[in-house]
Parts: structure tokens; C-alpha cells; sequence
């Protein structure tokens, strides 16, 4: 931006910190790192990405469970809460329910 915030130099600590870690970090990349990367919660909804709960019927905000129909979606919490008292979908197919 245009303005410039002002700000602290960093501590002696700080300082020593950051130098430590610097130590530490080896030349050669981690073994594994390579390759596509697979973010968990893939299924939170985005700006272009809304799902209705069918147990509440309101927008799911946060990560979403999907049920056995692949359509019908409730929220991982309700999905959790549901599964420790009935073990069974809520869509009355009686397939069981295994969000864990």
C-alpha cells in the first residue's frame, strides 16, 4: 500500500530464534513432498459452493457430510451428533451412518 505501517525490529531473542531455524533446515527437500497436494475439507463450501442441510434445511457453513444418495448433505457436526445416538441415516434407507 501506499502507506507504510510502522514497525519493530525484532527482538535479540527473536533474532537468535530465527537463526536456530535456520540452522535446522536441511538443503535437500523433504522425501514425499513432491507430487499433487490433497487438502482436507475439500468439501467446504465456497462463495459457488452452497449446501442446504436436510436435517435443518438451512446452508451448511463449514465442512459438509455427504449422505448415501450423493445429493442430500448435513453438516459433519450434525453428522457426528446424529451417528452417536442413532446409527442409521437420517434419510430412513437404513444404511448405516459412518461419519467418523
Amino acid at each position: 500500500s501506499a502507506e507504510e505501517l510502522p514497525c519493530t525490529p525484532p527482538s535479540e531473542l527473536q533474532q537468535e530464534i530465527y537463526a536456530t531455524l535456520l540452522s535446522r533446515i536441511k538443503e535437500e527437500p523433504l522425501r514425499g513432498m513432491i507430487g499433487p497436494d490433497y487438502v482436507t475439507g475439500s468439501n467446504l463450501p465456497s462463495h459457488s459452493d452452497v449446501h442446504i442441510s436436510c436435517l435443518t434445511g438451512l446452508r451448511i457453513q463449514g465442512p459438509v457430510f455427504f449422505l448415501e444418495d450423493g445429493k442430500s448433505a448435513i453438516s459433519l457436526n450434525d453428522a457426528l451428533m446424529w451417528a452417536k445416538v442413532n446409527p442409521f441415516s437420517p434419510l430412513g434407507t437404513g444404511i448405516r451412518l459412518n461419519p467418523f
